[in-house]
């Protein structure tokens, strides 16, 4: 469909919007789900979190193993970690999911602890010392892989997530979110976006409806419309019925009778809809 430039100029700007709301879904659907995190991005943000946070750090790639070391108390405590005691952490959860990064931040203060002796001290005020160490340094650790993360998934998407196949993806440019835009009816949403501006009140379909409509043939009007969050939300739901196709997640409640039922549970409990990592 052609358009002007100015309202090409907005679509892309919609476009853009939903990559970057993707991405930043994407971070938190990790966290919900309990997914594995593309190992390479997982280990790499885990060990600059502790550079960033003053921690020494040593790792050899070829071996995959890391050294950490730390001057605490007047005092020098170190550890070392295989990447693969990285991935695991606790082993309370999915290996290589970001629960269990989060867990190994400690796992390494805990290892630090026990070698230096300082756990069978007597020294009570130096242990309860470290205690409060262990518990803020952590916290600021874990909050830099936080930030560490984000930006892999705004820039690469879906290759941040590991299959369940446990193939490892090449981080390059998103593919899902291209696929599903060729379907999607970006001009519809701009469309809708310039009828919410001028109309505070309407009425319309919720998200979870949407895929009843033909969308093709624009079936909404300026006083019917969804409004633009639902629009979001059924772009979603289409964007994750493509992920969990794609890396091998299954729906939550089984219902994979239809693609419309499955568009339908994504809409209307998003990444909750996916089994958690931990069941699969």
């Amino acid at each position: 469909m052609k358009c002007s430039s100015t309202v090409c100029d907005f679509m892309e700007e919609l476009r853009d919007s939903l990559f970057n709301f993707v991405g930043r879904e994407l971070v938190e659907l990790s966290w919900r789900c309990n997914f594995p995190i593309n190992p390479n991005v997982g280990v790499d943000n885990f060990l600059q979190a502790f550079r960033d946070d003053g921690v020494d750090v040593a790792y050899d790639n070829r071996k995959k193993n890391a050294r950490f070391s730390l001057l605490w108390g007047g005092d020098f405590y170190e550890c070392s970690l295989t990447y693969d005691e990285i991935v695991r952490g606790w082993g309370r959860n999915f290996p290589g999911c970001s629960r269990e990064f989060y867990n190994s931040v400690f796992k390494v203060l805990d290892c630090m602890e026990e070698n230096s002796g300082l756990r069978d001290s007597t020294d009570m005020g130096r242990r309860n010392s470290w205690d409060e160490f262990r518990g803020i340094k952590g916290i600021d650790i874990r909050n830099r892989m936080e930030c560490g993360v984000e930006p892999y998934f705004m820039n690469h998407h879906e290759h941040v997530l590991l299959p369940l196949s446990g193939r490892v993806p090449e981080l390059g440019r998103p593919k899902l979110f291209d696929e599903v835009m060729e379907s999607y009816p970006l001009y519809l949403h701009h469309q809708i976006v310039e009828w919410q501006r001028v109309k505070s009140c309407f009425g319309g379909p919720c998200a979870e409806y949407i895929p009843e409509f033909d969308l093709s043939t624009n079936p909404f009007n300026e006083f019917y419309h969804p409004s633009d969050s639902s629009m979001t939300g059924y772009f979603w739901a289409l964007y994750l019925n493509k992920l969990a196709r794609d890396k091998g997640y299954e729906m939550n409640d089984g219902r994979d009778a239809s693609e419309e039922q499955r568009i339908q549970s994504l809409c209307v409990r998003g990444c909750d809809a996916l089994k958690d990592g931990c069941l699969l």
